[in-house]
């Protein structure tokens, strides 16, 4: 018996050690169970991240809160213990003969003028001169604090609002019926 020496070329072997009949994939059941598994970790931590951004948005308004609160204090102490006063009424613009302002340049609305307020026109408008020519807003100095991060009400002409938060109409406001040419001061007493 003659034993016949065979010369293999590397170039005949197989790139892969993997048996001919499996391809180089993964296979639907993988998949599957990957995908399973990324649904479950997103389910569980979906509404923890849902939390923290709640968490968040209420620590930025109470912040906004609190910036507002400086404000009106350091307006007080500059103002010989007066608060702002706070133009509220349903009767419409200065300039059509109402007690608020409509835009931020009314004549009237500005700082050291009667129908001067807190803050000017309501809160459904979405001009920010409103805001930046309001009475303490020199003291705070940024018209995004006047919205909380979480409220997402439109104005009528679909714009989201400017500002979220408002003042009593007691607190220094226009009494009903009023027609003066100088609404009140309200002077804050503390107790000694």
């Amino acid at each position: 018996m003659k034993i016949e020496k065979k010369t293999v070329h590397a170039s005949s072997l197989p790139l892969t050690s993997q048996p001919r009949g499996r391809p180089n994939a993964f296979t639907l059941i993988e998949l599957l169970v990957v995908i399973i598994i990324i649904a479950i970790l997103a389910a569980l931590l979906l509404p923890a991240l849902a939390a923290a951004k709640a968490r968040g948005q209420n620590t930025k308004c109470l912040s906004n809160l609190r910036q507002l609160t400086i404000g009106w204090t350091s307006y007080t102490l500059d103002n010989t213990d007066k608060i702002a006063q706070n133009i509220a009424s349903d009767v419409g613009s200065v300039d059509n003969g109402g007690i608020y302002a409509s835009s931020g340049t009314e004549n009237g609305c500005q700082p050291g003028q009667p129908w001067a307020s807190w803050v000017l026109g309501d809160a459904n408008n979405h001009d920010v001169t409103l805001i930046t020519h309001g009475l303490i807003y020199a003291y705070v100095g940024n018209y995004l604090i006047y919205k909380c991060p979480s409220d997402t009400k439109l104005t009528s002409t679909n714009l989201p609002s400017l500002r979220s938060y408002s003042m009593n109409a007691w607190m220094d406001g226009v009494p009903p019926g009023r027609t003066t040419s100088s609404p009140r001061e309200t002077k804050l007493t503390s107790k000694s």
